[in-house]
């Protein structure tokens, strides 16, 4: 097991896709980081893991479910002047004798697992021959990455094994690497998981009109009831069973269409805040109510998470009518119940919504958080995780749990002056309308806390990377 006096941990910075299209956007603050790591306690021995979704893979402009040329895709991010830092600043890390680099997979760069995207990934960062490539680790098995940090027993995770949806076929994976390795040609494919087929065959099309669908937090019944505004003419009904899926990305409508296995019930129903929502609504029609009971006996079959896509129609299975059917209720009161959306009742509603919200509360434990502790092994003492995209500290039955969030955008609407007015709510809804990035990234509602873990013999925190170039505590005043 390899050891060190001091580990950094970061996740889910989601590079990749065209420029001025990219949900990362944190390149200087990233190469800035990178090398404070390089040279701060220069005799110490420190790693740095990227933990997960470092790339995204998925994000490219003719993305597919599994990438065979990812090598391709990373020569062309490391050869753009926005990343061109980060790649750099990864070379002086593995060029120092006490640094050590390791790199693992999560669900959005699975390709990572092969041996041409790895030699890429090194040749990028200059390290293809010794030294410097004997300080740089590849971690694909799905295990998670151990070590020893200071005395303490560390598990490293992506986090996506916890949640259902996004489950990686590790025998496919290995069986790709081993043809690649050999030279075969074309290299078998792993199995795409439901999460993955989402992305590429709904998502991304819907990203490219309103890029705030990947962005929104929380992702329930606020984020529909904007998109159902916003697209109310047109494709509603499409964007409101996509955010559903996203949702189940991230571990909450997970625990209610697939998560039996946890121990946790899945006949629950939907999350509080869309249920209050539609008990306000007018009944569903009989085809609704046809549509959703023939669903719910689908859901009580226990059918797979892989199942529930289609591939050939690129439609979700009928699973998602659970939520969607319900969603769909949504969309149909903006448009129906009040003729056009009103941007009075959408802003009451989001106020009502996210008075009490407390997705943004680093010590609040989510399902997939829990699951993601429950797995670790007797005796790990510090676990570190991302996927959730949103950072948690805490401590769990002795173990100290770091989630280190996302580097991507991301928006966080609740508290904001948006809410206040149907005036001051009016730039957030013109914003949300164009889809560009620039004009969302205007409105100032991204927190911008690029996460860190730190463990080492005193310290296992999150911290922050400050906009002046500094490491802050994320929550000041004591660790979990």
């Amino acid at each position: 097991m390899v050891t060190f006096d001091k580990l950094f941990a970061i996740s889910d910075l989601h590079i990749g896709g065209t420029a001025g299209r990219r949900a990362f956007r944190e390149g200087n603050e990233l190469a800035w980081l990178i090398q404070h790591i390089t040279t701060d306690q220069p005799t110490l021995r420190v790693g740095l893991l990227l933990n997960g979704d470092i790339f995204d893979f998925l994000a490219d402009d003719d993305a597919k479910e599994f990438s065979s040329d990812a090598d391709r895709i990373i020569r062309a991010l490391a050869g753009d002047p926005e990343l061109a830092p980060i790649f750099t600043a990864l070379g002086s890390l593995v060029a120092s004798q006490t640094r050590v680099l390791i790199v693992q997979i999560g669900n959005h760069d699975i390709e990572l697992a092969l041996p041409n995207a790895q030699r890429a990934f090194l040749e990028c960062i200059n390290a293809s021959n010794p030294p410097a490539i004997d300080r740089v680790r590849f971690e694909a098995s799905g295990r998670g990455w151990p070590c020893k940090v200071a005395g303490r027993s560390v598990l490293a995770v992506h986090g996506n094994a916890s949640d259902p949806w996004n489950a990686i076929d590790q025998r496919g994976l290995r069986a790709a690497a081993a043809a690649q390795q050999a030279g075969d040609t074309p290299i078998p494919e792993p199995d795409a998981n439901a999460g993955t087929t989402l992305v590429v065959r709904v998502m991304n099309q819907i990203k490219r009109r309103f890029p705030v669908v990947d962005l929104f937090k929380p992702e329930g019944a606020p984020l529909m009831s904007v998109l159902a505004a916003v697209d109310a003419p047109t494709s509603a009904l499409g964007l409101l069973r996509a955010v559903g899926r996203i949702r189940a990305q991230r571990g909450t409508l997970t625990d209610l269409l697939a998560a039996g296995d946890a121990g946790l019930d899945i006949f629950e129903g939907p999350p509080k805040d869309i249920v209050d929502f539609l008990e306000s609504l007018e009944p569903p029609t009989s085809a609704a109510e046809d549509r959703l009971q023939r669903a719910e006996e689908n859901l009580r079959a226990r059918r797979s998470p892989r199942d529930l896509v289609e591939d050939d129609s690129a439609q979700l299975g009928s699973l998602t009518e659970v939520a969607t059917t319900r969603l769909h209720l949504i969309s149909s009161w903006f448009k129906d119940k009040v003729g056009q959306p009103r941007l009075t009742s959408l802003r009451l509603a989001l106020a009502r919504w996210l008075r009490d919200d407390e997705t943004f509360d680093p010590r609040q434990a989510s399902a997939i958080d829990k699951r993601i502790v429950g797995s670790a092994s007797p005796g790990i003492e510090v676990v570190i995780a991302g996927h959730t995209h949103l950072p948690r500290e805490l401590k769990d039955n002795g173990v100290i749990y770091l989630n280190t969030g996302t580097w991507m955008r991301i928006l966080k609407l609740h508290g904001s002056s948006y809410l206040r007015s149907d005036a001051e709510f009016e730039p957030f809804f013109a914003a949300v309308t164009t889809g560009n990035l620039s004009d969302i990234d205007n409105l100032s509602l991204d927190p911008r806390q690029r996460p860190v873990a730190v463990v080492d013999e005193t310290t296992a925190r999150l911290f922050s990377v400050a906009a002046e170039r500094k490491l802050v505590e994320l929550l000041p005043g004591g660790g979990p």
